[in-house]
């Protein structure tokens, strides 16, 4: 009995084309050994032979049901924990019991106050800035060294799409190195692979879900490098993203204010199903020769026609053109650089902060259109891209918006751009 089942192991290390050529070569095996050996093969040889040969034959299908029964339990999960509700009062009791509330943003609608997980200073949203004067980025901008957390990404891999590539989509992407405190605030900015922001920001976020949903574990990442705003300026994770959230508004025929606003897919990598501005995105870096820039214009552009007019080309093909700004030619980016020269469009920053949950450092910005035949052409044609699974048009100062932003529908840093967005509107006289 024991030289068959010897035999029945050995067998299965060598290479096999198919499980039926495993099982054939087994019982041609068996066969002989009882003819060349004169074995006597019992019942309960038999039946131990039969069940080796019956595990062997169904593990690789078991393997894979239980992997995908993980798989689907996975993204079930991940459907509920990365919707912002999931963590907001976790987000909001960490910093009270830190004595930190007011590290906080307070959203206002109407007669409603709630703290948002959004961390930012007053001194950080209180008027308009320039970019030149908020925002440093050298010629030589300084490379993060943050080290890539492979574990970490083959779990995240698990709920998100992959790109025509068929890999995480890793680009350059603009992080923040340290942010230059006092009551004229100064970003500096660094450039980091998006493997290495989700290595850093996605272990926060991650760390987060897993402390929510086992309290005795310890928020030691949180602990020790986003406890305060104190501590968040210093960026100690080495990879802080540094995002931007377009609060991209326009008055109608009856002159009021609209403002396009979207529904994440799942697959993108935080907030999937969360309500969202549009566009909103991380900021990358281009090049020219051999010189280094980061221009928000810039970035806005790029993703205003890659996420409104679900240009996915962009992603694809950008490498190929000698010139970064390649699509200023495309007519709907033309068409708004023309608009945005002529003073009919309108680039407004108006402030930034830390996303409590992953610790990205999001900048606010307004795009105001007040040519009304613009969007009226436009919007005809436009279309999402893939990150997108709705895009609708809403009243700025409307009842139906107030109740999304105060029942947490919006990700922190839409809800801090829309916010924003009505603060400067009506400060110039635009509150329709």
């Amino acid at each position: 009995m024991w030289r068959l089942i010897i035999s029945i192991l050995q067998l299965t290390t060598e290479p096999q084309t198919t499980q039926e050529s495993i099982s054939l070569t087994l019982f041609e095996r068996i066969s002989n050994l009882i003819k060349t050996e004169g074995f006597v093969v019992g019942i309960s040889t038999g039946l131990i032979v039969a069940g080796i040969l019956y595990i062997f034959s169904i593990l690789p299908k078991l393997l894979n049901y239980l992997w995908l029964v993980r798989r689907k339990r996975l993204v079930t999960k991940r459907k509920s924990q990365v919707l912002p509700k999931y963590s907001y009062q976790w987000l909001i009791d960490y910093y009270a019991k830190k004595d930190r509330i007011n590290d906080l943003y307070v959203l206002e609608c109407k007669t409603k106050r709630r703290y948002l997980p959004f961390l930012t200073r007053k001194e950080w949203h209180c008027g308009s800035f320039q970019e030149s004067e908020l925002i440093r980025l050298s010629e030589t901008a300084p490379y993060s060294t943050k080290s890539i957390n492979n574990s970490l990404l083959r779990k995240k891999s698990n709920y998100m799409d992959l790109d025509w590539k068929g890999e995480v989509w890793n680009e350059e992407i603009m992080c923040v190195h340290r942010i230059r405190d006092g009551l004229t605030p100064r970003i500096e900015l660094c450039i980091a692979s998006y493997y290495q922001f989700l290595s850093a920001c996605g272990a926060l976020e991650e760390e987060t879900y897993s402390v929510i949903d086992n309290p005795r574990r310890i928020a030691r990442l949180r602990n020790q490098y986003a406890s305060s705003l104190d501590e968040l300026i210093r960026c100690g994770l080495g990879a802080h993203g540094f995002g931007m959230q377009v609060a991209f508004v326009y008055a109608n025929q009856n002159e009021k204010n609209m403002i396009l606003i979207q529904r994440r897919e799942l697959a993108v990598s935080i907030y999937g199903g969360a309500r969202a501005v549009v566009p909103m995105f991380g900021c990358q870096p281009h090049k020219d020769r051999s010189k280094v820039s980061m221009s928000l214009k810039h970035n806005f552009l790029r993703e205003y026609y890659e996420e409104l007019y679900g240009a996915d080309e962009m992603i694809r093909t950008n490498q190929e053109y000698l010139s970064y700004s390649w699509f200023y030619n495309e007519e709907p980016v033309s068409e708004l650089i023309r608009l945005i020269d002529t003073g009919e469009a309108n680039i407004t920053i108006l402030g930034f902060g830390y996303d409590a949950l992953n610790c990205e450092c999001d900048i606010a910005v307004l795009v105001y259109i007040a040519n009304k035949d613009f969007i009226n052409n436009q919007i005809r044609t436009m279309k999402r891209n893939w990150e997108i699974e709705k895009i609708e048009s809403v009243m700025l100062f409307s009842e139906e918006l107030d109740n999304m932003l105060y029942n947490l529908e919006f990700q922190p840093g839409s809800a801090f751009a829309i916010a924003e967005a009505r603060k400067h509107l009506l400060s110039i006289g635009k509150n329709q």
